[in-house]
C-alpha cells in the first residue's frame, strides 16, 4: 500500500504536485501505520528504508501545510482515472 499515490515513480514522497488534501492523507496514513523511524525498523524495514519513510512523512506534512491545490498535470491524471474507473463500472453493470 506504499507504492501508491505520490509514493510511487523516480521520486517516491515528492509531495509539491499532489496538493495539500492528497498530502493530509497520506501523512495520516503513514502516521497510523509506521508512526516512527525505530517502528519502522521494528517492522522488519531497513536503515534505508525506515529513513524514507521518515523523510516521506516529513514532506507528506510539510506538503499538507502549504493548503495548495493539485497541479493541473496531477488535476489531469485524476480526471483520467476517475473516466476509466467509470467505463470498467458500466462494462461490469452490463454483464
Amino acid at each position: 500500500s506504499l507504492q501508491c499515490g505520490p509514493l510511487t515513480g523516480a521520486k517516491p514522497g515528492y509531495f509539491k504536485r499532489c496538493g495539500s488534501e492528497v498530502a493530509t492523507i497520506v501523512h495520516a496514513f503513514l502516521l497510523q501505520t509506521i508512526a516512527s523511524e525505530e517502528e519502522a525498523l521494528d517492522l522488519g524495514f531497513t536503515d534505508k528504508q525506515a529513513v524514507a519513510v521518515e523523510t516521506w512523512t516529513r514532506a507528506a506534512f510539510k506538503a499538507a501545510e502549504n493548503k495548495k491545490p493539485p497541479s493541473k498535470s496531477v488535476l489531469q491524471k485524476q480526471k483520467a482515472a476517475n473516466q476509466s474507473k467509470e467505463k470498467k463500472d458500466k462494462k461490469k453493470k452490463k454483464k
